[in-house]
């Protein structure tokens, strides 16, 4: 029911389901199929959208793939970009995006040239860049800066303002605000190393609590008690 309904000059359009494409006036090689997908996208070029909701008010997009209900719902402006999983990429506005697994970079406006993959990955970067998140709930209360990357189940949940960090491990830096140039690998590594710049945290429990500088802790549990400590092998 009124799929396609404003076209005017857009050409080689596949719109299917209700409402989907009404708003579309002058985009064109477009693949719009669910319920309400695209409604309010006017002009959207190259672009696959499936799903409910999906691309709802994706306005002026264009080579982006939409999969998935409420995939890029409010996704205006952002170019080649995928969002793929229920509400993946939900405000996204940016380029060059990859947003796999359910609320997926949801709360991503302005950052560009992120990976997020798995539930809830980077659900709340608004502004970070060229960040790569991989993990269950991976960076998903975290507002991070910029060049991160972050592998493992609850892998920095809430590192806000972090740049420049190597965390990899299950719940590796998972409350590691504000830290700087440091890497921080295997399982709970860095776990609350608010403020650590320039350390390096390798093994089970290393530097669970660092809070110092130019630290470097190799093994089990190494500097796991360490907290303002400065320059430490």
């Amino acid at each position: 029911y009124r799929s396609g309904y404003s076209n005017q000059t857009g050409i080689r359009n596949v719109y299917i389901g209700n409402f989907s494409g009404y708003a579309n006036e002058d985009g064109s090689h477009n693949v719009q199929m669910g319920f309400y997908s695209g409604r309010y996208a006017t002009n959207t070029n190259n672009n696959v959208v499936l799903g409910y909701y999906s691309g709802y008010n994706a306005d002026t997009t264009s080579n982006c793939v939409m999969i998935g209900s409420l995939s890029g719902m409010y996704a205006d402006h952002g170019e080649n970009s995928i969002m793929i999983g229920s509400s993946s990429g939900y405000n996204n506005n940016a380029d060059n995006n990859i947003f796999i697994g359910t609320e997926c970079g949801y709360t991503n406006t302005s950052g560009t040239n992120n990976t997020f993959l798995g539930t809830q990955a980077g659900r709340a970067n608004s502004n970070g860049n060229y960040n790569c998140v991989i993990g269950y709930f991976s960076a998903q209360a975290a507002a991070m800066d910029n060049n991160n990357v972050l592998l493992g189940y609850y892998s920095g949940y809430n590192a806000d303002d972090i740049d420049d960090c190597v965390i990899i491990g299950s719940n590796a830096g998972r409350e590691a605000n504000l830290s700087q140039n440091s890497i921080m690998i295997g399982t709970n590594s860095g776990r609350l190393a608010d403020q650590s710049v320039n350390s390096i945290m390798i093994g089970s429990y290393t530097g669970y609590n660092n809070n110092g500088e130019n630290n470097v802790f190799l093994g089990d549990s190494a500097g796991y008690s360490n907290q303002t400590g400065d320059y430490n092998v």
